[in-house]
């Protein structure tokens, strides 16, 4: 018998294998909520500084201001090009040298490249998340793919 909402298979205290049943129910679990993706980095990164991925595939340090957007995450690992690293896409993430002020957002930095900050930015704001305490954001990472300025100028000729 499986669950409805997940179809995990049901584990009752007699079962012989329920290691087995419930490593498969952990798997099909990760595929319906992606907390964390693998991704392969092109620049040395830290644990702890949003990450875009970029067009040739590979990860590197998002940041509000020149466009290294859309910020998917933060990384969990530190890496060096073509390592493999975790990137978190949600849930809580801690670190032990963040000081935050709890309760407040924390932003895609728009000035330092792999950077968050409390300061909305002015431009490409990008919401990370909000601190839960001093050294832990719960992430709701707002997808911001850029913005661009177009100015059109209207020009009115009155005779009299």
């Amino acid at each position: 018998m499986t669950t409805d909402k997940y179809e995990l298979e049901e584990i009752a205290s007699e079962t012989t294998g329920w290691n087995v049943i419930l490593g498969s129910n952990i798997d099909k679990y990760e595929e319906y909520i992606p907390t964390r993706i693998m991704t392969v980095v092109g620049e040395s990164v830290a644990a702890g500084q949003p990450g875009y991925i970029a067009s040739d595939g590979k990860s590197y340090l998002a940041q509000a201001k020149n466009l290294k957007l859309p910020c998917l995450g933060l990384f969990v690992d530190a890496g060096v090009v073509d390592d493999n690293v975790r990137l978190q896409r949600m849930g809580e993430i801690t670190k032990a040298t963040w000081s935050w002020s709890i309760g407040l957002p924390v932003w895609l930095s728009g000035t330092v490249l792999g950077g968050l900050t409390q300061t909305k930015p002015s431009v490409n704001a990008t919401l990370i998340g909000i601190a839960k305490s001093a050294t832990v954001i719960i992430l709701t990472i707002d997808i911001v793919l850029g913005t661009t300025t177009t100015t059109t100028t209207t020009t009115t000729t009155t005779t009299v």
